[in-house]
């Protein structure tokens, strides 16, 4: 769900079933789960930041997904969570996901080795927003996929993969001035 929507670990672990709508395909970020004064983890009343508070619309890979983990998991629970740790009756936290996947990792090895730096959860997440960039989702879009509340986040996360394709667009702009002076 992180690598095709870009959204953070805690938002996702703060969905509420009513929160998909199978019938517009979208997915309404309103919380994300945050930390109580005692360090426990709860479910908060917004997300990190006002632009957090989101509707994406899903993507038939995200469509389908969902469906089926709704049709095969999901069970009403206390807190009303898409995704709940049912043998623990408690929610699942962004800690527990990151060490399940440090687990996976260790088991079956399937990190390429020529990546670099520490592979996480979160990494997902920028995985997503650099395959974006690299299909020429503008800027404002993303921003609005990623929740960022100022566009320089997103221009200052990502600048090394925009800078990546300067070559590319300053010829695809030439080409088109040809074109249309010719």
């Amino acid at each position: 769900l992180m690598l095709y929507t870009g959204m953070r670990m805690g938002e996702i672990n703060a969905l509420m079933f009513k929160d998909i709508s199978f019938d517009f395909k979208t997915i309404n970020v309103q919380r994300t789960l945050t930390k109580d004064k005692n360090e426990n983890t709860i479910i908060g009343k917004t997300t990190k930041t006002y632009a957090g508070q989101r509707l994406l619309s899903m993507t038939n890979t995200i469509y389908n997904l969902m469906k089926d983990y709704v049709d095969k998991h999901y069970k009403e629970n206390k807190e009303g969570l898409l995704f709940y740790d049912y043998r623990a009756n408690k929610i699942i936290t962004t800690n527990q996901c990151n060490m399940y996947l440090t687990r996976l990792k260790t088991r079956y090895d399937f990190i390429d080795e020529n990546v670099q730096g520490n592979v996480n959860l979160h990494s997902l997440r920028h995985t997503f927003a650099t395959r974006c960039i690299e299909s020429n989702m503008p800027v404002k879009v993303l921003q609005h996929f990623l929740g960022h509340t100022d566009i320089k986040t997103t221009l200052d996360t990502y600048c090394d993969v925009f800078e990546k394709f300067e070559q590319e667009h300053i010829n695809n702009a030439e080409a088109y001035l040809n074109q249309i002076m010719a």
